[in-house]
C-alpha cells in the first residue's frame, strides 16, 4: 500500500487552489510513505506559483498555513522551516507588512530551535531588507534587526551579519534615525573583531564617518 501511494503522489499536481484538498492530499502522501524530498518539492509549487505571470498569493498563503500545522503534528521540522520561508516570500509579494513580521519572527525563532539553518536564512535574506525599507517604526526595524542577525552570529555568517548592520546603518541615516544608525554601527564593530585582517572593522569605522558627516552637513 505505502509504495503505491508514494509512487502515485505527484507533487506539480497536488491542487493549491483548494487548501482544504489540498492538506486531504499531502495527509495522504504523508499517511502513505512519501519522503520528505517529494514533499519538498510542492513547496517549489508554490514557490512557483509565487514566481509566476499571475500568482495566486491567497492560495499559497493558505496552503502554507494548512502544511505548517500539518508538519508540525507529523514532526517534519526541516520542512516546516522552509514553509514558513515560503510564507514569508507570499506576504512580501503580497505587500503585507504585518503578516511578514509575525510570519518572520516565528519563522525565524522556530528554525533556530530546531537548528534548520537553510531555510532560516532564506527567511532572513528575504525579510530583512523588505522590512528595513518598509515604514514601520524604528523600534520595529531593530527588533527585527536583532532577531536577524542572533541567526547570522549563531551560524559565523560573518560577512553578511556585517553587511547587514550597515545596511541598517544606511537606512536610518538616511531616515534620519542617527542613534539607531550608531546603536547598530557599534554591533557591527564587534561582529567585525570576529573578521581577521582589520578590513572589516575599517569598512564598520569609515561608514560610521560618512555617517557623522552626513548628519553634521
Amino acid at each position: 500500500m505505502e509504495e503505491r501511494l508514494t509512487m502515485q503522489f505527484e507533487p506539480a499536481k497536488v491542487p493549491i487552489e483548494d487548501a482544504t484538498n489540498f492538506e486531504k492530499v499531502i495527509r495522504e502522501a504523508i499517511a502513505g510513505g512519501v519522503s520528505d524530498s517529494e514533499l519538498d518539492e510542492v513547496d517549489d509549487q508554490l514557490i512557483a506559483n509565487l514566481n509566476s505571470g499571475k500568482p495566486d498569493i491567497g492560495a499559497v498563503i493558505a496552503c502554507c498555513e494548512r502544511l505548517l500545522n500539518v508538519y508540525a503534528e507529523y514532526n517534519k521540522d526541516e520542512l516546516k522551516s522552509f514553509t514558513f520561508s515560503t510564507l514569508v516570500a507570499a506576504h512580501i509579494r503580497n505587500d503585507d507588512i504585518t503578516s511578514t513580521i509575525s510570519t518572520m519572527e516565528m519563522g525565524v525563532k522556530f528554525s533556530l530551535d530546531v537548528k534548520a539553518p537553510n531555510p532560516c536564512y532564506s527567511i532572513v535574506k528575504n525579510a530583512l531588507p523588505y522590512i528595513m525599507c518598509s515604514d514601520v517604526a524604528v523600534d520595529t526595524k531593530l527588533t527585527t534587526l536583532a532577531l536577524c542577525t542572533k541567526f547570522l552570529d549563531e551560524y559565523m555568517l560573518h560577512d553578511e551579519l556585517i553587511k547587514a548592520y550597515i545596511n541598517a546603518a544606511y537606512m536610518f541615516a538616511e531616515n534620519g534615525a542617527y542613534p539607531a544608525a550608531y546603536r547598530v554601527l557599534e554591533d557591527a564593530e564587534v561582529a567585525a573583531e570576529n573578521i581577521p585582517g582589520g578590513a572589516a572593522t575599517i569598512e564598520v569605522l569609515s561608514v560610521r564617518v560618512g555617517i557623522v558627516l552626513q548628519e553634521g552637513a
